[in-house]
């Protein structure tokens, strides 16, 4: 009798479940001063074409293309043998790049749902992308061992990759004896950014360093502790170049 009453009550619930369209249900009942509902799967990430006018949505899935003001869907980009976990446009827009737990990095052409290149190199899950506003490098970092590898989007090289830090070893013995925090990898990619001149490259890792690179070379500028009871969860450069 039980099993009845809730399979009536079940019923009875989706007979008063609007039947809306895709676009339709991207505006239902959203909270105040919300505009859309976007996503399908797992979000992990989220980026505006640089012309505003479009969103990528990186999921569980893949990635979901949608038309920036009315939601419309418009692809979804699959290739990916896991979950896509970061995004990144150029400044002009002209590809996207998409990184993922698989371990590789993927550009793609939005107008055509396309896929232009793949890169390989990293052995555990990506954690974050960041392109360069030229869109000449892509850099990824892995969420462990903080592997940094500098991609060269023209020929799919590698600039330069970064496997072992050793200019952290005191900071990190003092969050351990500090006891107030676990640190199982101080090393973790947490986020990324470049100048706006495309000139420098930062990195913020889970111990509380960000670590400062010259986006060309790869090679590495200075370093920034933060508090030992810090952790980088994102990182922004404001001002166009660093020395």
């Amino acid at each position: 009798m039980t099993q009845r009453f809730a399979l009536i009550l079940l019923f009875v619930s989706f007979q008063f479940i609007p039947n809306l369209s895709a676009e339709e249900y991207n505006r239902w009942q959203l909270p105040e001063n919300a505009k859309l509902r976007l996503g399908k799967g797992s979000l992990y990430d989220i980026k505006f074409t640089p012309d505003g006018n479009r969103i990528a949505v990186a999921t569980s899935i893949g990635i979901w293309i949608y038309n920036a003001h009315t939601g419309e869907e418009l692809a979804l980009l699959v290739g990916h043998a896991d979950i896509v976990t970061s995004l990144g446009f150029p400044a002009d827009g002209r590809f996207l790049a998409s990184g993922s737990l698989d371990g590789t990095v993927r550009l793609w052409d939005i107008e055509t749902g396309e896929q232009m290149a793949l890169f390989a190199g990293h052995w555990r899950g990506i954690e974050a992308i960041a392109v360069s506003p030229d869109g000449k490098t892509v850099v990824s970092g892995d969420r462990l061992e903080g592997r940094l590898i500098f991609w060269d989007t023209e020929t799919g090289e590698q600039i330069k990759r970064h496997t072992r830090y050793t200019d952290n070893l005191i900071h990190t013995f003092k969050i351990f004896l500090d006891r107030s925090r676990t640190l199982t990898y101080p090393n973790a990619i947490e986020g990324f950014a470049f100048s706006l001149d495309g000139k420098t490259f930062a990195s913020g890792h889970s111990d509380g360093i960000i670590r400062l690179w010259d986006a060309g070379t790869g090679r590495k500028l200075s370093l920034i502790k933060a508090d030992k009871r810090a952790s980088i969860t994102c990182v922004y450069l404001e001002f166009g170049t660093f020395s």
